[in-house]
């Protein structure tokens, strides 16, 4: 008897949970999990006899467990049986038995389906359920498997079926983008690991169902619903804080401080996108996030990290230093490459600053760095070192680390320049107590103004600083005590020996009455003071290791004996010098006048009186005119300190590059965790609070003259000091204004 098996499944691709579906590539069949299922509700043979499993006459059981039979007995007694890998095809399924694809192996029905082998009802309406899922199948049995490109356009990107993805992760992002640069609103209606139906939000009919396939081994497209009939949406419920962040990862890479508003710019003219400002900082936190890792991922590869350092500069000082009786959490890192300290030793000055900077982290903490002088008056970074805060106990441990490095053993012949913190001034007495310890004269005169104000105090400070020899800054200060006897005495109180050139040594050529070179370097690793711990110490390291490399081909091709600055320092005395009359007195010796001042130069002990060139070792416009009388070249008589030979040897050695933090070698022992961190109320400030002398002396508006410094002067009282509003004492009536409005009522 020609029989057709009229199998019942449920509808394809219809989003309903635990649905099963057709798996389509040569033959269609259904898989759930991996298992195909074959569920048998009834029989229907060409007599239109329906045999089903709860029938209760025997004759038709019979019939059905001998038709069972005939099917390879895989299906059930009750006609419902799960078939691993079986794919029904045209007029057969192949069975696959023992669950290997060796022993597949087609079992003939001896009949074909007449849904299969018909044309006509491909395009015709299904009449029921049942002829609906053959249908469809039909349908698609030409259907071909396409791979997803990653790199296509995806704002004109069509959806078919058979659209294959790695995964439902690819599939999220290909969704993402397709409503991102399309400007559609999707939303998910299911979003699993094996199903995923994600429809159009503004109400149309546009829907896109796809799953797993486990004989294409991948998340195809199953179902695509019609075309948008919506329009373009300012909102995307696709535009997420991953997504976002993902997308802007190089923007952050390049610059982790890029604008909200350039980000928020960027989504309004490339994706006509309008996202809430909050979002746009959650999207810049995650894509820092991604960036650095986790706090704690960070700083597990802080060991790592040092021993990196270590393997490429074996003689270099790297210390590591948790908080005590705690489980390896940080506190403090020192970094002394070998490089710098002997680069230094064989050509820089024996001059030094120390200088702290607050990192701008979400941990905080404080950069503690020593910063030396070059041959053309430029900064060069000894050694840095990373801290919980800016105390004595810190730098008591960093300077001690920096002498045993740089093998100094009392400080003699050295000299140390850093503001007035009293910590810092301590640890250098205690590790160095022979050096010379100048303060900077900038952060003096900010505490010394505090109290005594006004211009003319000012340049008394500022020329009493300057004064080289002990005659002129005698006579500065006796002035500065004919105007304000207590600005005086309190300018003495402050130790001018520490900040004044008349007092300082004249063996290390610095005349240096600042800290300027450590503020410049903490200016210059502004930005990397934003970053965290590994990210800044190596911001820190290239940017150290590009400016050496620069700085050794600096004199390479110049013809000068001594460094560019140095010159134009030299050009400007030799300028000055036109004032002065020289007056030989012996072989080297001179006596120079200028003006009403006269001073003796020595050319052989090179000396001169005003002690110019004593602090700096460059030709003071005196000894320039004796230099002129012998007809001489003052650049023989610069010092060893500023020559090209000197500079060459500051910069002979570069520091060794790092491997990526893949290749760092593994460390034994427990990981190193993050400090604890107190948070602060209020918003977390960047910026330091700058004095007046720091700001701009120009208005906003160079229009309108500034407010600042104004007093108030009240209407009602003529007092100073408030206006009409806080007035406490009883206001005055206007009788004018009164009569003016009694008048004008009177007429109304």
């Amino acid at each position: 008897m020609d029989c057709s098996v009229q199998t019942h499944y449920p509808t394809l691709g219809d989003g309903n949970e635990g649905e099963d579906y057709l798996v389509e590539d040569d033959a269609y069949g259904l898989e759930v999990d991996g298992l195909f299922e074959v569920d048998v509700d009834m029989y229907e043979c060409h007599e239109n006899t329906h045999i089903t499993d709860d029938s209760s006459s025997d004759e038709e059981l019979a019939t059905a467990r001998e038709l069972n039979k005939q099917l390879g007995g895989e299906i059930g007694s009750v006609f419902v049986d799960t078939i691993d890998g079986a794919v029904l095809g045209d007029s057969h399924i192949i069975s696959h038995d023992v669950h290997t694809e060796d022993d597949l192996h087609p079992i003939d029905f001896g009949y074909e389906s007449e849904y299969v082998a018909s044309d006509g009802e491909q395009d015709s309406p299904p009449p029921s359920d049942t002829d609906d899922i053959f249908a469809y199948r039909v349908q698609k049995k030409d259907c071909v498997i396409v791979e997803y490109d990653p790199k296509c356009d995806h704002k004109t990107m069509v959806w078919k079926v058979g659209l294959k993805f790695i995964n439902s992760l690819q599939f999220r992002d290909a969704v993402q983008l397709y409503a991102l640069n399309s400007g559609r609103n999707l939303t998910w209606y299911k979003s699993t690991h094996k199903q995923m139906d994600v429809r159009c939000v503004s109400g149309c009919y546009w829907r896109v169902y796809a799953s797993w396939m486990q004989d294409n081994n991948g998340f195809v497209v199953k179902t695509v619903g019609p075309e948008h009939l919506c329009g373009r949406s300012l909102t995307n419920r696709q535009a997420t804080v991953e997504m976002l962040a993902k997308r802007y990862l190089n923007k952050f890479r390049v610059n982790p401080s890029w604008p909200i508003s350039e980000m928020e710019d960027d989504l309004r003219k490339t994706f006509c996108l309008l996202v809430p400002t909050q979002k746009l900082y959650r999207v810049r936190t995650r894509a820092l996030q991604i960036l650095r890792g986790t706090l704690e991922q960070h700083y597990k590869r802080l060991r790592p990290y040092i021993a990196e350092m270590q393997r490429v500069d074996k003689e270099g000082t790297f210390v590591y230093e948790p908080i005590p009786n705690s489980n390896n959490v940080f506190r403090r890192i020192y970094v002394g490459f070998s490089s710098l300290r002997e680069n230094y030793l064989e050509g820089g000055r024996p001059v030094f600053g120390l200088d702290g900077a607050f990192l701008k982290t979400l941990m905080g903490g404080c950069l503690l760095a020593a910063v030396g002088r070059d041959g053309n008056n430029q900064m060069f970074p000894l050694a840095w070192a990373v801290v919980d805060a800016e105390n004595g106990d810190n730098w008591n441990w960093f300077l001690r680390l920096f002498t045993q490095d740089f093998r100094i053993i009392d400080g003699l012949r050295w000299t140390v320049i850093s503001d007035g913190q009293k910590g810092l001034c301590n640890a250098i007495a205690t590790n160095m107590p022979q050096a010379e310890h100048r303060l900077c004269a900038r952060h003096v005169y900010a505490n010394w103004k505090k109290n005594w104000k006004g211009d003319e105090l000012k340049s008394f400070f500022w020329m009493a600083v300057q004064a080289p020899n002990h005659s002129a800054f005698d006579r500065v200060v006796t002035q500065m005590r004919a105007t304000n006897k207590d600005a005086y005495e309190e300018f003495m109180e402050r130790s001018p020996a520490k900040f004044c050139k008349s007092f300082f040594r004249t063996n290390v050529k610095c005349d240096a009455s600042d800290n300027n070179m450590c503020e410049a370097f903490n200016g210059t690793i502004c930005r990397a003071r934003t970053r965290p711990l590994i990210n800044m110490l190596e911001d820190i390291r290239c940017y150290v290791m590009e400016r050496i490399y620069k700085k050794m081909h600096l004199m390479q091709n110049s013809s000068d004996l001594i460094c560019p600055r140095i010159r134009k320092i030299l050009d400007k005395n030799i300028e000055a010098s036109s004032r002065c009359v020289c007056i030989p007195s012996a072989i080297g010796h001179f006596q120079v006048t200028e003006e009403d001042d006269q001073y003796g130069v020595n050319l052989n002990q090179r000396t001169c009186g005003c002690r110019g060139w004593d602090l700096s070792g460059i030709p003071c416009r005196h000894v320039i005119s004796s230099i002129a009388f012998l007809r001489d070249d003052p650049t023989k008589y610069v010092d060893t300190y500023y020559t090209r030979e000197t500079h060459s040897l500051t910069y002979s050695r570069g520091l060794p590059p790092l491997n990526g933090y893949l290749m760092w070698p593994a460390v034994p022992g427990s990981d190193i965790k993050p400090p604890p961190h107190k948070v602060m109320p209020g918003r977390p400030k960047k910026n330091r609070a700058k004095s007046k002398d720091e700001r701009s002396e120009l208005p906003r508006d160079p229009k309108k003259l500034p407010k600042t410094g104004v007093k108030m002067k009240c209407r009602n009282c003529n007092m100073y000091g408030h206006n009409t509003r806080t007035c406490k004492q009883p206001r005055e009536v206007n009788t004018a204004a009164t009569t003016k409005v009694i008048d004008l009522c009177v007429y109304c």
